[in-house]
């Protein structure tokens, strides 16, 4: 069995390579990308998209839709598709992605811009995609290399730490020389408390997860972000905009990459028996943000070489 396993994760692993290089020829081929909005980075992870899929496919028609345009008439566009008879259709974000998985589960659906496939259970043997959750481990490698944090606060849900493996979170830990002290609460209003705590044990640094139950918060946001800055926390977000916002670094995944991931997953599920599940991916490739005037009221001194890779705040 564990042959087996591993022989299809190789299998698909060398379609996926061959994708990225080679043109496949096949009969006409029919398309449907449905973004949630029209505006960036949906715009961007679109574009990557279709880029590989013309350079991938000879004979390939893509149909595009915006759901945000057809409010209130979801039925009609639900309609319109089924009348193209796509041979797979790719959704960007949580609103499409659950609208295709749920009125038409039989087409094949490769999704993007999901932060939680997990928990929205958008899981399944026809449907798969590139989440936008950053591995813990590795938001903790770049926390580390920046900050030289060396007692590190992550909070999180329970449904989150159900879909984590928390053995190899510490074990990471533990080879970077660092502590972690970890909390589940079961919403965003528990979460100041649990703070306090992480802070009373003497965190140096804080990690916001990609749980959407606390960090899409606006207002837990800009709490952690407030102590973090009161209690001389490096606070590590989950985007940009965190960081515009006073946080002092986060990882963002590159949204043209991720276009890329899709993309190459969706064709690899066309040329591909319908009895090989292809798995959830993570991003591929992600993009640093370092608030420097964060990190002057922090007296952290960023390294030139880490500059150099990063986007700079002031």
């Amino acid at each position: 069995m564990a042959l087996y396993k591993f022989f299809k994760i190789f299998l698909i692993g060398i379609i996926i390579l061959f994708l990225c290089s080679a043109r496949v020829y096949a009969a006409s081929t029919n398309i449907v990308i449905l973004s949630t909005h029209d505006f960036s980075p949906y715009t961007v992870t679109e574009k990557a998209i279709i880029t590989v899929i013309n350079n991938s496919l000879a004979d390939v028609t893509i149909k595009k839709y915006t759901l945000s345009l057809w409010k209130y008439k979801e039925q009609d566009l639900i309609k319109q598709i089924i009348a193209i008879k796509p041979d797979i259709i790719i959704t960007l974000g949580t609103p499409a992605s659950e609208l295709i998985h749920k009125r038409l589960p039989s087409i094949p659906q490769v999704f993007a811009l999901v932060v939680d496939p997990w928990r929205r259970n958008l899981i399944g043997n026809n449907i798969t995609g590139v989440c936008l959750k950053i591995p813990i481990v590795k938001q903790l490698e770049e926390l580390v290399h920046v900050a030289h944090s060396k007692l590190v606060g992550i909070i999180w849900t329970k449904g989150h730490k159900e879909h984590f493996n928390r053995s190899e979170l510490f074990y990471s830990a533990k080879k970077l020389g660092v502590r972690l002290i970890i909390k589940t609460v079961s919403n965003s209003k528990q979460l100041p408390e649990a703070l306090q705590q992480e802070i009373n044990y003497g965190i140096d640094g804080f990690i916001m997860v990609a749980d959407p139950i606390l960090f899409n918060n606006l207002l837990a946001v800009k709490y952690v972000i407030t102590q973090g800055i009161r209690y001389q926390i490096a606070v590590m977000g989950l985007a940009a905009c965190y960081v515009t916002h006073g946080a002092l670094m986060a990882l963002q995944p590159d949204y043209t990459y991720i276009g890329e991931q899709a993309a190459r997953m969706a064709i690899a599920r066309l040329i591909e028996s319908t009895n090989i599940k292809i798995p959830i991916q993570y991003p591929g490739k992600y993009v640093l943000y370092i608030n420097l005037t964060i990190a002057k009221l922090l007296h952290i001194k960023i390294p030139q070489n880490v500059k150099n890779k990063a986007v700079l705040i002031e």
